[in-house]
């Protein structure tokens, strides 16, 4: 990817838990973020290499195939927000 190296999940994975970790180190108080990923371990469970090596297992290996399958959740998890809020 053009601003973002390789396609690995991992670092995904990284660039997602700084940024929930700057939230709370700036009292972020909305909570979205943490919501999220708890919409994530209801559904997924809490794997013991987190969610994303277990998206990439489940991908035979296809880094991109793993962020995909965590992005369908944040649009799903959006869209749940979004009928809470209509």
């Amino acid at each position: 990817m053009m601003l973002m190296g390789d396609i690995d999940v991992f670092q995904f994975a990284a660039f997602v838990n700084g940024i929930e970790f700057c939230r709370c180190c700036s009292d972020a108080t909305d909570g979205e973020g943490a919501e999220f990923l708890e919409f994530v371990r209801s559904r997924e469970g809490a794997p013991a290499g987190g969610w994303a090596k277990k998206f990439l297992a489940e991908a035979n290996g296809d880094h991109l195939s793993a962020i995909q399958r965590f992005l369908d959740y944040a649009y799903e998890f959006a869209q749940t927000r979004r009928s809470d809020n209509t």
